[in-house]
C-alpha cells in the first residue's frame, strides 16, 4: 500500500529506541501505568541504574502537548524527549511536558489508533559547545559520539567520533545544513546521553578562511 514506507519509518523510529535502550526494557525495573494528569494517555516507566525511560501511548486524536507526569530531577541529570529529540525542562512542581501527534479519529478502535512519545532522564555525560561553525565535543565515558544532521534515522548515517576532546566544523561535515543537530553518546550499541544543538536558518557562520 502507499503508506508502507511511512509505516516502516515509524517502526524504525520505535525499534531504534528499543534497541539502544535494551537494558532498560529487558533488565530494568518496570513501573507500569504511572500516575498522570490526563486521561487517555498511558505512561510506563523503565528504570536502570543509570537512566529512566518513559514510554507514552496516547489515544487523543487531537494530539497532546501539556504537563503529564512527574520525574525525579537529580543533580547531574537532565530530561530529553527521545521521540522529538528536544531538551525538556522540569516544572517547579516536578512535572515534564509530553507531546504526541494527532491522528484521524476514524482510526479509534483499529490497529492504527494512537500516537507515542518517549522521554528519558539521562546522566549529563556529554559536553557540547557551539562556537560559530565549530562544534566542540567531549564525554566522560562511553565509546563513541555520533553527530546527526536532523533527527537520528536508519535512513541516514551520522558522523562518528571518539569520546575524547573533538572539534569539527559543521560546514565541512554537513554542508550548508541549518536546523537541529543531535549529538548522541554511546557505549558500544547502548545509548547513554544526548545533547541537541539548533542553528536557526539564516544564522551568520564563518564557512571559509
Amino acid at each position: 500500500p502507499e503508506y508502507e514506507e511511512q509505516q516502516y519509518a515509524y517502526l524504525g523510529k520505535t525499534s531504534r529506541i528499543l534497541r539502544e535502550n535494551t537494558e532498560n526494557f529487558t533488565d530494568g525495573k518496570l513501573t507500569p501505568l504511572i500516575e498522570t494528569l490526563h486521561d487517555s494517555i498511558w505512561v510506563n516507566q523503565w528504570e536502570s541504574a543509570e537512566k529512566a525511560i518513559f514510554t507514552i501511548f496516547s489515544l487523543k486524536p487531537v494530539g497532546f502537548k501539556e504537563k503529564l507526569f512527574k520525574v525525579t530531577a537529580r543533580v547531574g541529570y537532565h530530561v530529553v524527549d527521545l521521540w522529538h529529540h528536544k531538551e525538556l525542562k522540569v516544572s517547579v512542581d516536578g512535572y515534564v511536558e509530553a507531546e504526541t501527534n494527532s491522528f484521524h479519529n476514524k482510526y479509534l478502535g483499529t490497529n492504527n489508533e494512537g500516537e507515542v512519545d518517549c522521554i528519558a532522564v539521562l546522566p549529563e555525560l556529554l559536553t557540547v559547545k557551539l562556537e560559530g561553525n565549530k562544534l566542540a565535543l567531549h564525554a566522560s565515558k562511553g565509546t563513541a559520539v555520533k553527530v546527526w544532521a536532523g533527527d537520528p534515522s536508519y535512513a541516514k548515517d551520522p558522523i562518528a567520533l571518539p569520546i575524547s576532546h573533538q572539534e569539527i566544523f559543521l560546514n565541512e561535515k554537513f554542508g550548508r545544513f541549518e536546523g537541529k543537530f543531535v549529538v548522541q553518546l554511546f557505549n558500544d550499541d547502548l545509548f547513554l546521553d544526548e545533547v541537541i544543538i539548533d542553528i536557526s536558518p539564516g544564522t551568520s557562520r564563518l564557512i571559509s578562511k
